[in-house]
């Protein structure tokens, strides 16, 4: 085709340009200050509130505006066992005292995970105010997941469903600890999300996939977790289960292969 039609010759000034009216160059200008002032007015609105309220709301904004490439959470752990037998004991107790318990490894050693958290700043207050522990952060790029595969519909519906799952799991937590929702109603939540695991689960598995393993590897945690308390007859220590299955949910989702 021959597209020379659309080809444009910057190399002479048309004949017919007519100069720019200087009312419209004031225009021009004004519009630009008017927006660099809005501009200016947010972020220093955002930092008088952030100071109110001890938060960095700039950083939130630019968070939210910003597509995240790492998917990062924040385990709070005892500090590391060599042996694992020894670890194990340990994780009995940390689940009497409503933490997770979860056993991650780590560089050969073996870490007692409490709970997972969603912030680096949560967790570190959590560490400031307990001896003992430490903070280890657990991180995937997802964008390079995904760039490395040819159909990557079923690996991007995963991602989007687990960081749901863990957040709900997260705010689900924090309610039943206030009091602020029941049992009940804590274990239809965690009901509802088992069922969008196992819907998920299945479309997987009815589906060609070359990296069906993967997806399965990522999800059966959260979902096998959800489903031995849903089932369980009685919930002596809840919050303890909800924080395993958030520590083993996170770590399976953060999993590239290499561990």
């Amino acid at each position: 085709m021959d597209y020379s039609p659309y080809y444009f010759n910057y190399t002479e000034k048309p004949k017919n340009e007519l100069p720019q009216p200087e009312m419209n160059k004031k225009k021009n200008r004004w519009t630009i200050v008017l927006i660099a002032v809005i501009i200016l007015s947010l972020i220093v609105s955002l930092y008088l509130i952030g100071r109110l309220k001890n938060e960095d709301l700039f950083a939130v904004m630019v968070n939210a505006l910003t597509k995240k490439e790492m998917l990062t959470y924040y385990l709070v752990c005892l500090e590391p066992f060599e042996y694992k037998e020894e670890a194990i004991i340990k994780s009995t107790y940390a689940r009497v005292s409503g933490g997770a318990g979860y056993l991650y490894l780590q560089d050969n050693v073996y870490f007692v995970a409490m709970a997972t958290y969603m912030t680096e700043k949560v967790a570190s207050e959590v560490v400031e105010k307990n001896d003992g522990l430490r903070v280890i952060e657990i991180k995937i790029n997802k964008v390079e997941v995904l760039q490395k595969l040819n159909d990557d519909a079923l690996m991007r519906e995963c991602f989007e469903l687990m960081e749901g799952v863990i957040a709900t799991l997260d705010g689900t937590l924090i309610d039943y600890e206030k009091k602020e929702i029941n049992l009940s109603d804590t274990l239809r939540i965690l009901e509802k999300e088992s069922t969008k695991l196992l819907n998920f689960k299945k479309e997987v598995i009815d589906k060609k996939c070359d990296y069906k393993n993967d997806l399965l590897d990522k999800i059966n945690p959260a979902l096998g977790g959800l489903e031995a308390i849903t089932s369980a007859t009685s919930h002596n220590n809840l919050a303890s289960e909800i924080r395993y299955v958030t520590c083993a949910s996170a770590v399976a989702i953060c999993n590239d292969g290499r561990k």
